[in-house]
């Protein structure tokens, strides 16, 4: 998906007349100092192999730098030195086909007010791990769809996955905000969340559907059909105040 900025740039540059040679030049020229960019900016050229061959020439020339295959940033220099990627755009970028997870998300859902130095993108990628000027990213493969419409739901699932190993705070002030987050979803969301959810492990299953049945939701019958009723899931949360937790076997 092409970035917003070259996005317009593009719009804004394109009269069919340029060669791409010159095209792409120019609308790089024109981005901003670490924006990100990737062949599917210049999708609309429809001409792939010529399109890779003039990043590839303005990468040896110092115009842009690469990130990894197919992907740039535009370098550009500052009092303080070399300006690296834009965080943003680059994480969006990697993202593509999959989702950012990890202590990032939690800390933007409110989960922890510790502020990460690594960034987990799930994805259909092999595990690896990646630095990007001052950016970690920690691939995690694992199978599945991923869409922008997935996305929140499976990031909310992976912090119940996750909710012993959050940094900063206790499980059972994970599972507090949790609560908040479901309950403020409309049925739909909630239904949503119930459905990708049958897709993780037995704990997290487990606590969601003690969640629901916090909330007084029916939506907790399917998940326990899938349990097995006589595993416990020792989780953390002997000290939590949630009534339903018991009846799930959740301690």
């Amino acid at each position: 998906m092409a970035s917003k900025q070259i996005e317009k740039l593009a719009v804004s540059c394109y009269n069919g007349q340029m060669t791409v040679a010159k095209e792409v030049k120019q609308i790089i020229l024109k981005a901003e100092d670490g924006a990100v960019i990737t062949y599917d900016d210049f999708s609309y050229l429809q001409n792939f192999n010529a399109v890779s061959k003039v990043l590839s020439r303005l990468a040896r020339d110092g115009v842009i730098k690469r990130l990894e295959k197919g992907r740039y940033y535009k370098a550009g220099v500052t009092k303080f030195g070399e300006k690296g990627p834009l965080e943003a755009d680059v994480v969006k970028s990697l993202a593509e086909g999959g989702y950012v997870s990890g202590n990032v998300i939690y800390n933007e859902l409110g989960l922890t007010d510790q502020v990460p130095n690594e960034i987990v993108i799930i994805g259909k990628q092999y595990n690896r791990k990646k630095e990007i000027g001052n950016i970690s990213i920690k691939y995690q493969k694992r199978e599945g769809k991923f869409n922008h419409k997935s996305r929140k739901y499976l990031q909310i699932l992976d912090a119940m996955k996750d909710i012993k190993k959050i940094p900063g705070v206790a499980p059972s002030e994970v599972l507090d905000r949790l609560i908040i987050i479901v309950k403020a979803m409309n049925m739909t969301e909630q239904e949503r969340l119930a459905k990708y959810g049958t897709e993780y492990k037995p704990m997290v299953r487990a606590l969601l559907g003690a969640i629901f049945d916090e909330l007084g939701s029916n939506l907790s019958s399917s998940l326990e059909m899938s349990l097995n009723p006589l595993t416990n899931y020792n989780i953390g949360l002997k000290m939590s105040r949630v009534s339903t937790l018991k009846r799930w076997k959740i301690a």
